[in-house]
């Protein structure tokens, strides 16, 4: 009896580990991306005031948020505009590919950002109902009362802008993109639609609307960092949770060493942590080496994981590893 259960004991002890060596860890971290376009051999772009902006709200948020990234120098605004006056006292078309090209080559810039705002719809007329958030508990304490109606107006913005990046001194095109973005609101809340106000300030929602338009078109043009919700697995190791920590970080060159630590250990300890257990350590290696942007290395410890253990996760986390790998190359990465 005393054997029998110092046998169990030590069934339940295995299954313990196995489960703990096995048990996925969602993430979230922050992932660096590199820019949609190859911007290697630009290093100075001259901005063109989009066309149709009010008060250059989009044209401002272009330039704070493409210039923060660091890896373009604009060239001064005002010199920009200077010549744009001149180019255009000269009959010269400066929104068209050519006279962007000149521009770019008086201001001594690689490439000029034009654009233009195709649409701009503000909408502030439209009343609509609220739901009355009390109905429920007022039809509870009385059944026979007639439900309360609020009602709001309703403000919205329509913006459709098209971006196009243009490679100075040749005309040629290097990127175009076209945003269309919607915003809106509900504004006020009364019993009575007379008593709403008349007009509503719809500038801030123009303005969310171009931030939004800056932030899609920076990712074009600039690396940027990415949320992502990543799935590593629990390993039984006392250096885990330091790795577990760069990642969460965003630290992955930092993870990979650990992991790559853990990895070996596996390798070489197999029968002791088990083949499930010793197919995570490749995995979480794998995964580290992918976000640190070795691709190669990363397939190959992620392939191997995979042979060990064929989990639908880690076929799955290969195909990402491909596509990371295929994005990189289209860019020269």
């Amino acid at each position: 009896m005393f054997k029998q259960s110092i046998k169990t004991t030590i069934v339940l002890c295995c299954v313990s580990v196995w489960l703990i060596s096995c048990q996925t860890v969602t993430i979230n971290t922050r992932i660096k991306r590199p820019s949609e376009v190859n911007m290697d051999r630009f290093q100075t772009v001259a901005l063109l005031n989009i066309e149709n902006d009010q008060e250059r709200f989009l044209t401002n948020r272009i330039l704070a948020k493409v210039s923060s990234a660091g890896n373009l120098r604009f060239i001064d605004q005002q010199k920009v505009n200077e010549v744009i006056e001149y180019q255009l006292e000269t009959d010269s078309d400066a929104y068209s590919a050519e006279g962007a090209s000149q521009i770019g080559e008086l201001v001594r810039a690689d490439v000029v950002i034009v654009g233009k705002i195709t649409e701009n719809t503000w909408n502030d007329q439209e009343v609509i109902q609220h739901e009355d958030p009390y109905a429920f508990l007022n039809q509870q304490n009385d059944p026979d009362a007639e439900p309360i109606v609020y009602y709001g107006r309703k403000g919205s913005v329509s913006l459709n802008v098209s971006l196009t990046l243009i490679e100075a001194g040749s005309g040629q095109i290097v990127v175009q993109k076209d945003y269309n973005e919607y915003a809106d609101s509900v504004y006020g809340k009364a019993q009575d639609p007379g008593s709403l106000p008349e007009r509503l300030d719809l500038l801030p929602l123009y303005k969310r609307c171009c931030q939004r338009i800056a932030n899609k078109f920076a990712k074009v043009v600039t690396p940027y960092e990415e949320n992502l919700r990543v799935n590593l697995e629990r390993v039984d190791h006392p250096d885990f949770e330091r790795g577990l920590a760069f990642a969460k970080n965003g630290s992955w060159d930092k993870a990979a060493n650990v992991f790559r630590e853990i990895q070996e250990y596996a390798n070489h300890n197999q029968g002791v942590m088990g083949t499930e257990a010793a197919a995570s350590a490749y995995y979480n290696y794998g995964v580290a080496l992918q976000y640190d942007g070795d691709y190669d290395a990363a397939l190959r410890y992620l392939d191997i994981a995979y042979e060990a253990n064929p989990k639908k996760a880690y076929y799955n986390q290969i195909e990402k590893c491909k596509q990371d790998k295929d994005n990189a190359y289209r860019l020269g990465g």
